[in-house]
């Protein structure tokens, strides 16, 4: 936005898909997309997790427990639930994170029966091999070790070391880290995978077809549902929000540079305008993070920011990149600079706010134009416990916004670098640098001690 080209200022026509709420006779809550041009199918069922604690999920349980039920072997067919989903004609789609499990797959109009209910069946009736077990939980421990020589994955998981307390499950990547999953045992593992499988009235299913199918009605009304426990959330996961030095084993070209702060819940306007703030600070190629480390001083291939939503709506703003490992300072003064003149000499202009809302406009068309990208945006809504017409009040609404809107919002939860928990990762030499020069004070770890 700093005196790069304005975004096209093209008309266009934004019709807005409506997602449709039923709930099934089991008591299972369905959301549907209706695409009536398309002759595809994606369904999937979506399990929150709702203990947050280590105590209940050790370090990368939850990752291992879905790639256990996707990946082992099945003695009797000798082919995994992915091979058999695919041998079906389906694609399958499967994910986790800290809040949840994403299971399911893509199929044609046609042809979603059987891969249904191949599905279900691998749900009801999961069992663990303890040779499969031990491959797998092999298998992943290799990840981890060769992420040890990936600054990106390192930076990550410092970071989320530091925003999270160490009690909760959110304090770690999706992988895990290597001491706890070698301890995990096939008992635990077990019990973890059935606790986490179970389909329940607190189970969503999202679904992005060309019809209502009465026969898939049927058989989702079918589903046999657990018992729906009460469960014990936890609460208290707020880290130290301090900083890290990460060294690598070997030399680096690049030095990664991550900053993030979890930000107070938002109401409807304020959720809006940090939209709008993180599009100008580095949500788009022309944000002020990338003109300046990119365009401006040549010190980074790509440097941009992010916003993370939890389930309870609070936000969390992610920013960062690779930058040449000789400009590792430079490129923290100029982070430091950009933040701080947001405040200062050179505060948000109009013309960026109205350009930022053009562009977050333009990208609401791509939400409805594929299947999974119908299915990513009816997901979000799920998951933070959005209206149904929450992307009808959002577009309507985002034209208002101000620039005092934006500052009221942004001044209650930052002012400068300082506010923000920062992780470089890079060779010692220039992590030395940042410590004597006091650019940033920080501990100062190895590698190995963060996987």
């Amino acid at each position: 936005m700093n005196n790069l080209p304005k975004p096209s200022k093209q008309n266009f026509a934004f019709n807005k898909v409506k997602i449709n709420h039923s709930i099934l006779r089991n008591n299972i809550n369905l959301y549907n997309v209706i695409k009536p041009s398309s002759d595809l199918i994606t369904l999937v069922f979506i399990l929150p997790i709702d203990e947050q604690s280590t105590n209940t999920y050790p370090s990368g349980s939850i990752s291992l427990s879905l790639k256990i039920l996707f990946e082992q072997t099945n003695d009797n067919s000798n082919m995994s639930l992915q091979q058999k989903l695919e041998n079906s004609g389906s694609d399958p789609i499967y994910s986790s994170d800290s809040e949840k499990i994403i299971i399911g797959f893509q199929s044609t109009s046609t042809n979603w029966e059987n891969s249904l209910n191949i599905m279900l069946d691998a749900i009801k009736n999961i069992d663990i091999d303890s040779d499969e077990f031990m491959r797998i939980k092999k298998l992943r421990s290799g990840e981890i070790l060769q992420n040890e020589g990936n600054p990106m994955f390192l930076a990550r998981s410092g970071l989320l070391s530091n925003i999270y307390s160490s009690n909760s499950i959110k304090s770690y990547n999706s992988l895990g880290r290597l001491s706890e999953i070698n301890q995990i045992k096939l008992k635990s593992i077990k019990n973890i995978a059935k606790k986490l499988f179970e389909i329940s009235t607190e189970t969503k299913i999202a679904l992005i077809s060309n019809n209502e199918d009465p026969n898939l009605i049927k058989i989702l009304d079918s589903i046999n549902i657990g018992l729906n426990t009460t469960k014990s959330k936890y609460n208290n996961d707020q880290g130290l929000n301090k900083n890290l030095l990460i060294t690598t084993k070997i030399p680096s070209p690049q030095s990664v540079i991550l900053f993030a702060r979890r930000l107070s819940i938002p109401n409807f306007n304020e959720r809006i305008s940090l939209e709008i703030f993180n599009e100008i600070f580095g949500g788009s190629f022309m944000s002020r993070l990338n003109n300046n480390l990119r365009e401006r001083n040549g010190y980074s291939y790509g440097f941009g920011s992010s916003i993370s939503w939890a389930s309870n709506s609070e936000p969390t703003i992610f920013a960062g990149g690779s930058v040449n490992s000789n400009n590792t300072t430079d490129s923290i003064d100029e982070i430091n600079h950009e933040i701080n003149s947001i405040f200062l000499n050179n505060k948000l202009k109009n013309s960026e706010i109205n350009n930022a809302i053009f562009s977050i406009k333009l990208g609401f068309l791509k939400n409805f134009e594929t299947q999974m990208s119908s299915l990513s945006l009816t997901n979000k809504i799920i998951l933070e416990n959005l209206s149904l017409d929450f992307h009808d009040l959002y577009f309507d609404k985002i034209e208002s916004i101000t620039k005092n809107d934006i500052y009221d919002y942004i001044n209650l939860n930052f002012s400068n670098l300082k506010d923000f928990s920062t992780v470089v990762v890079g060779d010692k030499t220039h992590l030395d640098k940042l410590i004597s020069e006091e650019k940033l004070y920080a501990d100062i770890i190895n590698a190995e001690n963060i996987i």
